[in-house]
């Protein structure tokens, strides 16, 4: 059942359309495609997540490979700290992965559904922004 809203914030935020309508727009979009979305999602997280895993054993492994006693326990304490900073980081990084496969995942499934993509898109200059940019590229 979830998994058939999942759009309906995209429809909100990009279309522009009431709760409601983006629910049932997100109803028509996901029927026939529950099982594909799922399969992508599932697999984007598990490769993440085992990237994550090896890289923490490979670390953990890094205190066992050096001889010297006092090394070894210095090492494992700064890595513990680091392997939690780390994961922290992981868990983070799902959330923009997960946002990007969804939103090309919208426009795939319009698209196949034929519907015609538009972009809304409007930039704007602002001299504000573009003076404290060139500011901090100035700065590093």
């Amino acid at each position: 059942m979830f998994i058939r809203l999942l759009f309906t914030l995209h429809y909100i935020f990009i279309e522009g359309k009431t709760v409601w309508q983006g629910m049932k727009a997100s109803f028509r979009l996901t029927k026939g495609n529950k099982l594909k979305l799922l399969v992508k999602l599932v697999f984007a997280n598990i490769v993440i997540f085992v990237i994550g895993f090896l890289l923490m054993s490979f670390l953990s492994y890094i205190p066992a490979i050096t001889n010297v006693p006092w090394i070894g326990t210095s090492i494992k304490e700064l890595l513990l700290t680091f392997s939690s900073y780390t994961l922290i980081l992981f868990s983070l990084f799902l959330i923009p992965i997960n946002i990007v496969i969804l939103t090309r995942s919208f426009y795939w499934f319009r698209k196949g559904q034929g519907e015609t993509l538009e972009d809304h898109l409007s930039v704007e200059h602002d001299n504000k922004l573009t003076l404290m940019e060139n500011r901090l590229i100035g700065f590093f």
